[in-house]
């Protein structure tokens, strides 16, 4: 029986053994899957990972030759406004030259006119000189009605 008995406990642990191989085997066979799941997915955010920073590295290329070309654009208009500051300063000392010189007319021509009628003759006064002092009397007064209406 003692021999019986070892056969059993043999053929017992053949078993067990044959068993925990099998079950050995299908851990790694388990294993193998995980790590080929866990290398596919590592491969697959490498490449999410490339082409994300691909997509970055673009658009920063992009808004930096935006940025280049905006502060070139900007730089262009900061040198035109100054140009068209220097310009309406110069145009603006016209236009006030203009105004004094418009200013003195309107306070002298009106006297000036005066005695112009003053000292012309009364009987027969020649055509030309007749018709300058009309023509300057009509620009006295729409001189002093658009001043009328500026002031107003």
């Amino acid at each position: 029986m003692h021999r019986l008995g070892l056969r059993r406990w043999s053929n017992r642990q053949k078993k067990m053994t044959a068993a925990y191989e099998a079950k050995l085997e299908e851990e790694r066979w388990y294993k193998a899957e995980l790590e080929n799941d866990i290398q596919y997915r590592n491969r697959e955010f490498e490449r999410q990972m490339k082409d994300t920073v691909s997509a970055y590295e673009a658009k920063m290329a992009e808004e930096s030759w935006y940025r280049v070309e905006s502060k070139e654009e900007n730089q262009r208009l900061i040198t035109e406004c100054a140009e068209l500051k220097g310009t309406v300063e110069y145009w603006r000392g016209c236009f006030s030259k203009l105004a004094a010189i418009a200013n003195r007319a309107i306070k002298d021509v009106p006297s000036m006119l005066t005695d112009a009628e003053i000292a012309m003759p009364i009987f027969n006064p020649p055509k030309a000189i007749e018709d300058f002092l009309g023509y300057c009397r009509e620009l006295v007064g729409e001189m002093k009605n658009i001043v009328a209406r500026a002031r107003s």
